[in-house]
């Protein structure tokens, strides 16, 4: 606490950062969401959703799954990028 006295000779523990916390976050896995649900995904991460384009024709766009995303999501591998990454998406009806 602020202005809390400290007997001489006690340990003290400092810990250090650089104000910014956690620089870095888990990539998402998107691959078979809808674009709401992968919206909701990225904002939670502090990402940034990037291009989002339509492969084959696209009817129902609200419906439409995403097929694949940039950055890849590679299971069984560290999946670190920095906060605010933009992520591409590809949807298809398919």
């Amino acid at each position: 606490r602020i202005g809390q006295k400290i007997p001489k000779g006690s340990r003290i523990d400092l810990i250090l950062g650089d104000g910014f916390g956690a620089s870095e976050v888990d990539l998402p896995n998107l691959i078979g969401l809808t674009l709401s649900e992968a919206m909701f995904s990225i904002k939670g991460a502090s990402l940034t959703l990037g291009s989002t384009t339509y492969d084959g024709v696209v009817r129902d766009s609200a419906n439409a799954k995403i097929i694949m995303q940039t950055p890849s999501f590679i299971p069984d591998s560290l999946n670190k990028i920095s906060i605010g990454t933009r992520i591409n998406l590809v949807l298809s009806n398919q």
